[in-house]
């Protein structure tokens, strides 16, 4: 682990850098909180007095206003169930137990599947569409299979294509039958800002998000016993909020470092050159038994997590050794990671010793389970979402430069449903759009039962279609 090491001077300077760096990030956030609640508060008050009917809630969430402007983020689910599909006996369940269905105050719990979203004021809102019907339809069988090479194109498509925002609800689910009647296929297709909206986050939630092994949690408040004074209490508090704006300028310093290093994915495809504007997508086929990563997990005395994120480290090596890169210390993987010495241990493909990098991975989730960068993250975007229209705009703007400048290595893990509208689930996969013309590389991992699939997808130009391919093979190996 001598790789890792700092010298004093350099440790020395990056604690200087990183403390002014945490400056400038507290005056961002607390120009971000001024700028943000009145607003806010004045905007839904008067939209309120104007109709009082016809708004919902500011959307939150940069990524939700983000999607909006640029007509990308579209997320794609396909599910392959066993049976035979029933168009009316589905629209039913659907009406029945999610669309219609009421809280304790018999108020619809998820009114955004029935709304989409206009801007008014420069503000961006959910609004009722005018002659609401259901976005289900069933469509005849293919002449190819979904895990096809056209069907990767199709789904691909389908994460393109574009809205139509105020007259259209942000969401779509197509059944497709085969000829044999042995399974048939359901696409769920919806906008980024629907998952994001409150109700509509609370039932993905409840269906998608696992209770994993090793699960970030929020920052520990020092002297939380019983023992502890009212003045013990009142220094945790300030120090809680002294480690936000130091975790987040070590985040920040990780970001600025993957831009000026040369990445795993840049040097693995260095014929591509530039972005294509598609997107290089695989899906694992087939799948591999949650079970047995829960044994080899436990038997390496790791939590579940880390296994998942090691096994992603082996596979990326791997793929870069079957292309004669050796990784090295200006290779960076950059999973978004916490740790000590951030962005040197972040460059954790560089270790040949397994156990070793497996060590690393763990105290990277360690670190980032401590600090403050899970919660406060959402806290900054729904802050940003909420700026004065000129500020957004100039906020997005910047956004999108680094999206594609600044890579982002992006894991995410859902539990899917077992069966769907009653029928049992045989496979899934899934793709989410607006990744192209951009440095974001996006991996899933979903699981049903005792099956887990991956997929991972990424802009073709930084990223080829041989190259996801590898590393989603190589994840099972």
């Amino acid at each position: 682990m001598s790789q890792f090491y700092l010298s004093p001077c350099k440790s020395l300077f990056r604690l200087v850098f990183r403390i002014f760096l945490s400056i400038f990030v507290a005056i961002g956030l607390l120009i971000l909180l001024v700028f943000a609640l009145f607003p806010r508060c004045f905007v839904i008050l008067l939209a309120k007095i104007v109709s009082p009917t016809g708004f919902g809630e500011i959307l939150d969430g940069i990524s939700n206003v983000f999607g909006v402007n640029a007509n990308l983020t579209t997320m794609v689910f396909h599910w392959r169930v066993q049976g035979v599909p029933d168009l009316t006996k589905i629209k039913e369940d659907f009406t029945l137990k999610i669309l219609n269905c009421r809280d304790s105050h018999n108020k619809l719990r998820y009114p955004e599947l029935r709304q989409s979203i206009i801007s008014w004021c420069g503000f961006l809102f959910w609004k009722n569409v005018p002659n609401f019907e259901l976005s289900i339809r069933l469509i005849l069988p293919l002449s190819f299979d979904l895990y096809s090479t056209q069907g990767r194109s199709l789904l691909i498509n389908m994460s393109e294509l574009g809205w139509k925002f105020g007259r259209q609800v942000l969401w779509e689910i197509v059944l497709i039958p085969v000829q044999s009647g042995e399974y048939f296929d359901i696409i769920f297709r919806y906008h980024h800002a629907l998952g994001d909206g409150v109700s509509i986050l609370n039932l993905f939630s409840n269906v998608t998000h696992p209770d994993l092994v090793g699960q970030v949690v929020p920052p520990k408040m020092m002297g939380r016993g019983l023992a502890c004074t009212k003045s013990c209490q009142n220094w945790a508090f300030i120090s809680t909020l002294v480690m936000i704006p130091y975790d987040l300028a070590a985040y920040v310093e990780a970001q600025l470092i993957s831009l000026f290093s040369t990445d795993v994915f840049s040097a693995i495809d260095r014929n591509t050159s530039g972005f294509s504007g598609r997107i290089s997508y695989a899906p694992s086929l087939p799948p591999i038994s949650f079970s047995t990563m829960k044994k080899l997990a436990n038997e390496n005395n790791i939590s579940l997590t880390t296994f998942m994120y090691h096994c992603l480290t082996n596979s990326v090596r791997k793929a870069a050794l079957k292309r004669g890169v050796s990784p090295s210390a200006d290779i960076l993987v950059n999973f978004p990671m916490l740790s000590k010495d951030h962005p040197d241990k972040m460059r954790n493909i560089i270790e040949e010793n397994s156990a070793t990098r497996m060590h690393l991975i763990k105290e990277q989730l360690e670190n980032l389970g401590n600090s403050a960068i899970p919660w406060v993250l959402g806290m900054i975007g729904s802050l940003a979402a909420c700026q004065l229209p000129v500020i957004l705009r100039t906020m997005l703007r910047l956004n999108n430069r680094l999206r594609a400048n600044f890579t982002f290595t992006n894991f995410s893990w859902n539990r899917l449903p077992i069966t769907m509208f009653g029928f049992p689930v045989l496979g899934m996969n899934g793709i989410l759009g607006g990744t192209h013309g951009t440095k974001v590389i996006a991996m899933g991992l979903m699981t049903s039962c005792d099956d887990v699939w991956l997929s991972m997808m990424g802009d073709s130009g930084y990223i080829g279609k041989n190259v996801v391919d590898d590393i989603v093979e190589g994840f099972y190996q």
